[in-house]
């Protein structure tokens, strides 16, 4: 290789070591909170939130963020989901993985790793995502896995007042004081082989504590609105919020 042909790659993979590219979204659940409130057994994955499926808006963050190809990794209704995503113009190169539905999510993580450092996220959730920002955290905290942290929306709406009238409403604004797991996360290769050949095995339950203990978890404070699909009121809320440039 000629010189200059080394340094090419060589600024190449400094680069590549300094983005994040590449991003794993698990979408094999049952979405039974969703299905409990609707009686719909449609995957919360494809569930129609402004008129596309829910995998849509969460393709469209992660390209907006800078994300060039995506892993979805199925479980639950496998065919129905990869079918819907046949079907879909991807807001980046997607390719749908297969894994076992009774697998829990860490071991879901596991089966589908990609090789690189990689952003995780969950498929019923949506915010405006700083990948940069976040990836410099990770950096600086020498992270084996940084997660989005957010303020939760509040459970009820705040009404606003001039004196005695009614100035404005405001819906269900976020509760600042708080902060919670948004379901996005930075994650190195190395954290993977943290994970035991165990299909019962939890991303938050068994994995996080481990990391927490070794001091190799990170969060990223994010002050952009986040809104999840947990239940049907909740696609309400979405689809207000993607009116409003959730995810722009």
């Amino acid at each position: 290789m000629n010189p200059r042909a080394r340094e090419s790659r060589k600024s190449r993979q400094t680069e590549r070591a300094t983005r994040v590219t590449a991003a794993l979204v698990l979408a094999g659940g049952q979405g039974s909170r969703l299905t409990a409130t609707t009686n719909d057994h449609t995957p919360k994955p494809i569930t129609p939130v402004a008129g596309k499926p829910m995998l849509h808006w969460v393709l469209t963050m992660l390209e907006r963020a800078g994300i060039e190809h995506a892993t979805i990794a199925t479980g639950h209704q496998h065919e129905q989901v990869r079918d819907t995503i046949e079907h879909l113009v991807t807001p980046v190169p997607t390719v749908v993985r297969r894994t076992d539905p009774d697998l829990d999510t860490a071991a879901r993580v596991r089966a589908a790793a990609p090789a690189e450092r990689f952003l995780l996220a969950w498929c019923d959730s949506l915010t405006r995502l700083d990948l940069p920002a976040m990836l410099e955290t990770h950096t600086r905290a020498s992270a084996l896995v940084t997660l989005l942290a957010v303020h939760p929306p509040s459970r009820f709406g705040h009404v606003h007042f001039d004196g005695d009238r009614v100035d404005r409403f405001e819906e269900k604004p976020a509760a600042t004081g708080e902060w919670i797991n948004a379901g996005v996360f930075i994650v190195e290769p190395e954290a993977i082989a943290l994970i035991p050949d165990d299909p019962t095995k939890s991303w938050e339950r068994d994995v996080l504590p481990v990391l927490i203990d070794q001091g190799t978890l990170a969060a990223h404070r994010s002050e952009h609105p986040w809104r999840c699909l947990d239940h049907e009121h909740d696609r309400h809320a979405l689809e207000n919020a993607l009116k409003t440039g959730l995810i722009g």
